[in-house]
């Protein structure tokens, strides 16, 4: 009898409390890694958001900025960081962008506001580095086994043991250089990309210049001593 009821009981709680759909997340929340931008983008990046009829706010986590001239003199022609915001009341949504610890973010708070973000996320996007989705750890990782093995074939095979070094470890030097470029790549230029000095602007090039030479003498290093190996 007392099952009975218990049964009753559970069949009429759930009667009661039927389950519900969790609400959908309409929000929309992107990160991007290893880009720069100038002046001239985030004043593209202002403008998408003030056209859509966002009010926009320039700041970081200490200031407010009533202009990017203002942002120069208070954080430097290349902060660490960087927030834009556009706020809209009606309807009520926001857009943020946000550039802290070299990576950018950028949240939409509803769909109304998906249109500008995503053009604002265009043009980040078009921004990053052609390495930001290279596998510099990995390459690392197999430079550091690859100089392992060589290690291990020294006993049996000294010229064997050479080009197994020198490989891993020109695996292992390309991927200190090309984190260090990468490392250097993301920031927040607030000047003119034409204002920001020879050496600035081609900083990339002559950092990949580097890494050329510094591989070339490697591999005709290797190639040298593999020759005069009997």
């Amino acid at each position: 009898m007392s099952r009975s009821k218990s049964n009753t009981r559970r069949a009429g709680y759930l009667q009661e409390s039927p389950m519900r759909p969790r609400p959908v997340d309409e929000s929309l929340h992107v990160w991007l890694v290893g880009v720069r931008v100038y002046r001239d983008d985030i004043e593209r990046l202002i403008c998408i958001l003030a056209a859509a009829g966002f009010e926009v706010t320039i700041g970081d986590s200490k200031f407010a900025y009533d202009s990017l001239d203002e942002a120069v003199h208070r954080a430097g022609p290349t902060p660490s960081e960087l927030g834009i915001r556009g706020s809209k009341e009606n309807p009520r949504c926001s857009i943020a962008l946000s550039f802290k610890k070299r990576t950018w973010s950028i949240y939409a708070s509803d769909a109304i506001a998906f249109a500008p973000a995503r053009e604002c996320e265009a043009i980040l996007r078009s921004r990053q580095s052609r390495i930001a989705h290279f596998p510099i750890f990995g390459m690392g990782a197999i430079g550091t086994t690859v100089l392992y093995a060589g290690a291990a074939f020294s006993r049996s095979s000294a010229s064997t043991a050479m080009h197994v070094s020198s490989t891993g470890a020109l695996l292992f030097l390309a991927s200190l250089l090309l984190g260090l470029y990468y490392w250097m790549y993301a920031r927040a230029v607030l000047q003119f990309q034409h204002q920001a000095g020879f050496i600035r602007r081609n900083r990339d090039q002559l950092i990949l210049l580097v890494l050329g030479v510094i591989v070339g003498a490697i591999v005709t290093w290797a190639s040298g001593n593999a020759a005069r190996k009997p």
